[in-house]
């Protein structure tokens, strides 16, 4: 597993006078997030990377998004599978993802 500069919730690097690193499953949690965060069109670099969220919301396309999610998050190597559990009373998705080793990490996304 790799590390990553943590961050804080609007992505910007936590730098208390020394740079904080996390790794293992925070790293693969907060790099997955950073990841799904990132809408079509929003890279200068790469228009095409990231999750075009309006065109499948106002499609009213739950099961499109889920899978342009779940496609998005198997490009990371680190990620050998995904599975979404939904709550009736939060508007939470809980991603589930098994990770090369064999291992379950789970995180919700709001």
């Amino acid at each position: 597993m790799s590390s990553s500069f943590k961050l804080d919730r609007n992505n910007n690097i936590i730098n208390n006078s020394n740079f904080i690193l996390v790794s293992y499953k925070a790293a693969l949690i907060q790099d997955i997030k950073t990841r799904l965060y990132m809408y079509k069109g929003e890279y200068v670099y790469n228009k095409n990377l990231g999750i075009d969220y309006i065109d499948y919301m106002s499609k009213n396309n739950e099961q499109g998004l889920l899978a342009a999610i779940q496609s998005r998050i198997l490009e990371d190597s680190r990620v050998s599978n995904v599975t979404f559990e939904t709550a009736k009373e939060s508007n939470n998705l809980k991603v589930i993802l098994t990770i090369t080793g064999g291992e379950e990490v789970s995180f919700e996304l709001d």
